[in-house]
C-alpha cells in the first residue's frame, strides 16, 4: 500500500540577505539551530567576508580541508557555497556509488566537522570525534525558516538527509541556507506556511529511505516548531 508523508515547508522572501548553504551535521542536537552570536566569514571564497549567525551547540559544518593546513580558509572548503548544492558536491566524491561516504572513499578520511567556538572561532574536528560511521549522500527538500526572538531570519534549512554514527544510530544532516547578518536595511520578510501532501513513486529500497527521511522530517518540525515558540 502506498502511504502518505507530509512536507512542512516555510516561503520566505528576504530582500538584501543573499543565502549560501553549507552542510550541517548535528551530532549532538535533533536540527540546526542558529543563535545571535554573529561570526565573520568569506563563505563565497571571493575574498570578500561577511557576518552569519553562528551555529548552536551540537551541530557542525562539515569540512574537507583541502590544502590540509589544519583550518578553514573560506566556503569553498565546506559543501554547498559554491555550487548552491551541497548533497550534491558530497555525492560527487562516492567512489564506489553506493551513495553513502564511508570508510570505503578517498575523500572521508579528510573530511572533519567545524564546531564553532563562543566567540564564532573554529574547533576542527575529526568524523571520529563525533562519532560519524556513514553519510548518506540523498536528500530530500526540508524548507524551514530559523529565525531570531524578533522574527529577523537568520537562515533556511533547504534540505535534509541522514547519517549513521559508530553506535549505529541514524542522524541527521542538513543543508543550512545562511542570511548575511551584515546589511544595513531590515529585510522585508513575506512568511507563507504550509503542508503539502508528497507521495513519490518510487518502490523498494530508494522509497524505503525516502519515506525513512520524511518520516524524520515530520518529527524534526515538530521539535523546530517548539523551538520557535
Amino acid at each position: 500500500s502506498q502511504s502518505r508523508s507530509y512536507e512542512y515547508s516555510e516561503l520566505i522572501q528576504i530582500q538584501e540577505r543573499p543565502l549560501t548553504d553549507p552542510l550541517v551535521i548535528n551530532f549532538g542536537a535533533s536540527t540546526a539551530r542558529l543563535t545571535d552570536t554573529l561570526f565573520e566569514f568569506d563563505m563565497t571564497g571571493n575574498g570578500e567576508t561577511a557576518q552569519f549567525a553562528s551555529l548552536g551547540a551540537g551541530s557542525g559544518y562539515l569540512v574537507f580541508d583541502r590544502n590540509g593546513n589544519g583550518k578553514v580558509d573560506d566556503g569553498s572548503e565546506l559543501f554547498g557555497p559554491e555550487s548552491g548544492s551541497g548533497f550534491s558536491e558530497l555525492a560527487a566524491f562516492d567512489d564506489d556509488g553506493n551513495r553513502w561516504i564511508d570508510a570505503n572513499d578517498e575523500i572521508f578520511q579528510s573530511l572533519s566537522v567545524w564546531v564553532q567556538t563562543a566567540d564564532g572561532g573554529q574547533d576542527l574536528r575529526s568524523l571520529a570525534e563525533v562519532g560519524v560511521q556513514a553519510l548518506y549522500v540523498d536528500s530530500v527538500d526540508d524548507r524551514f525558516t530559523l529565525t531570531n526572538p524578533q522574527g529577523v531570519p537568520l537562515g533556511q534549512i533547504k534540505a535534509s538527509g541522514i547519517y549513521l554514527t559508530t553506535d549505529g544510530e541514524v542522524r541527521t544532516l542538513e543543508e543550512l541556507d545562511l542570511a548575511e547578518q551584515n546589511t544595513e536595511s531590515a529585510p522585508a520578510v513575506e512568511t507563507v506556511l504550509g503542508v503539502r501532501n508528497a507521495e513519490p513513486e518510487m518502490s523498494g529500497a530508494a522509497s524505503a529511505r525516502e519515506e525513512a527521511i520524511r518520516n524524520a522530517i515530520e518529527k524534526l518540525n515538530e521539535i523546530r516548531e517548539k523551538q520557535q515558540v
